[in-house]
């Protein structure tokens, strides 16, 4: 049992390293791996050296969405998140590795950088934990379309009727 419970310390450690190496602030840290709030500010000093900007999470639903930048950049998100996931379990898990996957991918950007990425850690949560909780219900509020132009799979709302990518519009 012992050995089981310092095992599952490791993965949590080393899941709030490799969110935190995103730029993830404490905040979404915490939220995201169940980890010590302390602890994960220490470690995110201990990467960044400097102590996590505090702020407030996302919560407007129509933000992925008003730019083509954005649309791009959760669409090619969340298909990382899809096929991480059926991979890793559990699901905070996948996000994170699913995160670290799309930061490298963005050219692993500093901190004081990501105010370019066009979906910060933050965001990304969002977007996925806003999705989550009514998947069974197939009531996503956002969902991956495939274009019917170009075959790209793009984000978009359910309540808009358009079938074309930001680019075929």
């Amino acid at each position: 049992m012992a050995k089981r419970n310092l095992q599952l310390e490791k993965d949590l450690e080393e899941n709030i390293f490799m969110f935190t190496e995103t730029g993830a602030r404490t905040c979404t840290t915490t939220l995201v791996t169940g980890g010590d709030k302390k602890k994960c500010g220490q470690i995110y000093e201990q990467i960044h050296h400097k102590k996590s900007p505090p702020g407030q999470t996302g919560s407007d639903d129509s933000w992925f969405l008003k730019k083509p930048e954005r649309v791009f950049a959760s669409s090619l998100f969340l298909i990382i998140m899809e096929e991480v996931e059926k991979h890793i379990k559990p699901r905070n898990k996948a996000f994170i590795h699913a995160y670290w996957l799309f930061w490298k991918m963005m050219g692993s950007p500093s901190v004081d950088e990501q105010k370019s990425l066009p979906l910060n850690s933050d965001r990304a949560n969002f977007l996925v934990s806003n999705n989550k909780n009514s998947e069974e219900l197939n009531m996503k509020k956002h969902r991956l379309y495939s274009c019917s132009s170009c075959s790209v799979k793009f984000l978009k709302s359910n309540f808009e009727a358009k079938t074309k990518c930001p680019i075929c519009e």
